[in-house]
């Protein structure tokens, strides 16, 4: 179960966060331009761009001599293939500028689907989005094998203060500013092993005129620079930091796959009944659509318990708590009523059926969060 201490995730994930203007770009690319050297990497930078401003960049890589590749787009699941595609072989580093702009996609592609349809949010809907935004982001950041380098815009917080007034003694309610935090999910700014906040500062009074930037370190997991502030940072800058999380060796760990299992204490006799009158309607519902045993009609039912429950058997789904069986099950009966549609209209057409009709339903079910 337990094995030697090491770095076996040799890779930097580092972000920047800020306020328009206080540099998060400009130091996040020279971290990339720093690193590409430092590690003798031959392969251009990827940029994802979701602000369509890395043309101001073009300079820095052409004094660099590093070709630097990019895309313009904002989604979720765009960031999730630049990863796959950077991890095949194509980059050695990804630079996301910035994560908070496709936060807001991911919110607003939620709200907008056709499953959802949401003019605002409700506080139940934090609970699907949050648990998502991990799954799809968070988790492929922390592992993916390749060094990854994001900027955040940054917001305020506030918190309410009492004062009282002196005439008629009465306490009054202000809110008030009380510190920063980055425009995405909650903990999406605890992720990287480095974060750094940019804050631009000016003398505009003097004769001289003078404006610079101050990096400060608000995360270290190194513990080398953290706490520390920095003026007109560079790579150097970081570089204590960047060294320690770069010494080590990728390889995998060994999983003994245990895994938690909840008890619900609700979980009695007649829930399991319940459950199983739902996986025979689920099974119905395959019936209903015509899927048999053959190998493509097995390869669309596990396509579409993966999409459903996040499982591929029938086993799997029998585990599963009763609510949960249930939500899934009302998707699987939407999809066999419109296939079942599409069938008589076929058959009273006289026209051979097409199975792969299933995806395009299956697809309209789920609507247009990226899955």
């Amino acid at each position: 179960m337990f094995q030697p201490l090491e770095n076996v995730r040799p890779f930097l994930k580092m972000a920047f966060q800020g306020f328009a203007g206080d540099g998060k770009t400009f130091t996040a690319t020279q971290v990339a331009i720093g690193l590409h050297k430092s590690i003798q990497s031959t392969k251009p930078i990827a940029i994802l761009d979701t602000e369509a401003a890395s043309k101001a960049l073009v300079p820095l890589f052409k004094k660099a001599g590093i070709k630097a590749v990019v895309s313009e787009n904002r989604s979720l699941a765009a960031l999730n293939e630049a990863i796959k595609w950077c991890e095949q072989g194509n980059a050695d580093i990804l630079l996301i500028d910035s994560i908070s702009h496709v936060w807001e996609e991911f919110v607003e592609a939620y709200k907008n689907s056709k499953k959802y349809n949401k003019t605002f949010l409700e506080f139940a809907d934090w609970g699907v989005i949050k648990p998502r935004w991990k799954r799809e982001f968070s988790t492929p950041f922390i592992k993916a094998k390749v060094h990854i380098i994001f900027t955040g815009r940054a917001g305020y917080t506030y918190d309410f203060t009492e004062t009282q007034d002196g005439a008629s003694g009465r306490v009054k309610k202000e809110i008030q500013k009380s510190g920063y935090k980055m425009k995405a999910e909650g903990e999406t700014a605890f992720e990287p092993d480095l974060l750094v906040m940019m804050e631009k500062h000016e003398d505009l009074l003097n004769e001289s005129k003078k404006i610079w930037r101050v990096a400060t370190i608000l995360k270290d997991r190194t513990n080398s620079i953290d706490g520390e502030s920095f003026k007109n940072p560079t790579f150097e800058t970081f570089k204590p930091a960047i060294d320690l999380l770069l010494d080590g060796v990728c390889k995998s760990l060994k999983n003994d796959g245990l895994e938690d299992v909840f008890q619900h204490e609700n979980d009695n006799l007649e829930n399991r009944r319940e459950r199983d009158i739902c996986i025979n309607e689920i099974k119905g519902c395959f019936e209903l659509c015509k899927l048999g045993t053959g190998k493509e009609e097995k390869g669309y039912i596990a396509a579409m318990l993966k999409s459903f429950f996040g499982v591929t058997s029938i086993e799997s789904v029998e585990k599963m708590p009763l609510d949960k069986v249930k939500f899934g099950l009302s998707d699987i009966r939407a999809v066999a009523d419109r296939y079942e549609l599409y069938l008589k209209e076929c058959d009273v057409k006289g026209i051979p059926f097409e199975i792969k009709q299933i995806a395009l339903y299956v697809k309209e079910q789920l609507g247009d969060l990226p899955m």
